[in-house]
């Protein structure tokens, strides 16, 4: 869908880094290692409808969600208007799926995401839902949202807020 350069909103086009140098083996294992920490690991058939019933649960302000499917995409969606984290307790979702899988990232109902989604594959943004923070996508990000602004803002506290949540060496 392009680039909104609305009021306040400047493009810094710099140098660009390959996926694999920001979200590093060993950034996905400390995130994996805090997910299953925290009881937010899911895999297996139901894992996809489990970890969106939590994020939109109401409870997943300042958590680490890890999905995991090892037989192809997952969605991870529902139909809620709630807020799923906040800037000052953001939301990490990691998405790994196997090569070539497509992720879909649907959530209906003008809710409001503040954290980071990490997807190691492909996947493709639909719904009305705004990212606030940032997504790293690992193959191709599709955009097919119709809300009326932009689907991903990038927010630079959310981040400085996860890389404070969580002292390790998990920094993104």
């Amino acid at each position: 869908k392009g680039i909104d350069l609305g009021a306040g909103v400047t493009m810094n086009v710099g140098d660009t880094f390959a996926f694999d140098t920001i979200i590093t083996d060993a950034v996905i294992n400390a995130l994996l290692g805090i997910a299953q920490a925290q009881g937010h690991y899911y895999e297996g058939t139901n894992a996809a409808t489990d970890a969106s019933n939590f994020l939109l649960g109401g409870s997943a302000a300042g958590s680490v969600v890890y999905v995991k499917n090892t037989a192809g995409g997952v969605e991870i969606g529902g139909n809620g208007g709630a807020a799923i984290g906040s800037v000052d307790k953001p939301v990490v979702v990691i998405i790994d799926t196997p090569d070539g899988s497509e992720n879909g990232w649907d959530m209906k109902g003008n809710a409001q995401f503040y954290g980071l989604v990490i997807v190691l594959g492909n996947s493709i943004m639909r719904g009305t839902c705004g990212v606030h923070g940032a997504v790293y996508c690992g193959g191709t990000l599709e955009n097919k949202g119709n809300g009326s602004s932009g689907e991903i803002a990038y927010n630079a506290s959310v981040l400085w807020n996860i890389n404070h949540q969580y002292v390790i060496s998990v920094n993104i």
